[in-house]
């Protein structure tokens, strides 16, 4: 399970923010549904539940979720400093067993580089006030992208439109000059066939100009 915002909206669960002795419960669920390893270890004394091992990898499995959304790579010392992970081993071990092996990333280590290759990551719960950044925003990129995809198409249309339009005109107007040099060459033929027919006196006469 990677995702807990559907509880927090439960009316049993609502209520557990309004009980003193039940809030850092509460705290606590909405620190797995939007929180990471960091946030529990910023947390002021009392704020929150000790974690069992087991919350621990979950919580450490759900900050890697958040780290690699969106990410192409993340650095070895980066995700160590994030996780509190004190080797290299124990990090490989992390990512193997908690994110590629559960399926919430896809990706491969590159063990010469230091670095987790990223391909894709499971979405985490979002926060209403995170719903303009990480998906409208994004929406609204796209849609001005298209727009002016959309844009460039149409107007590499019009370039075609025109393009075909003058390659018809030229083609009308060879066609026409094709058909006037046709009939002037038929012409020419006709009288020179006219003037083989004719003595050949009144040839040269024709020819001559008399």
């Amino acid at each position: 399970m990677v995702t807990f915002g559907e509880l927090l909206g439960l009316p049993n669960v609502l209520a557990l923010a309004d009980d003193p002795d039940l809030a850092p419960t509460y705290r606590l669920l909405q620190l797995f549904a939007y929180g990471t390893w960091g946030d529990y270890r910023r947390a002021a004394p009392g704020q929150l539940p000790e974690l069992s091992p087991a919350l621990q990898r979950k919580l450490k499995q759900l900050t890697l979720m958040s780290l690699a959304r969106g990410q192409q790579a993340l650095e070895y010392s980066d995700l160590m400093q994030a996780l509190e992970v004190s080797g290299v081993l124990e990090l490989e071990d992390i990512l193997i067993s908690q994110g590629i092996y559960a399926g919430v990333i896809r990706g491969t280590l590159d063990q010469r580089r230091g670095r987790l290759e990223v391909e894709a990551a499971s979405a985490r719960d979002l926060r209403q006030e995170d719903l303009g950044e990480q998906v409208l925003a994004p929406l609204d990129r796209w849609l001005e992208a298209s727009g002016s995809l959309i844009r460039t198409l149409e107007t590499q249309e019009e370039g075609l439109v025109r393009r075909s339009q003058e390659a018809r005109e030229l083609r009308k107007d060879v066609a026409a000059q094709t058909e006037i040099l046709t009939k002037a060459a038929q012409a020419n033929h006709r009288a020179d066939l006219e003037m083989e027919d004719r003595p050949l006196g009144l040839q040269l006469k024709r020819k001559l100009g008399r």
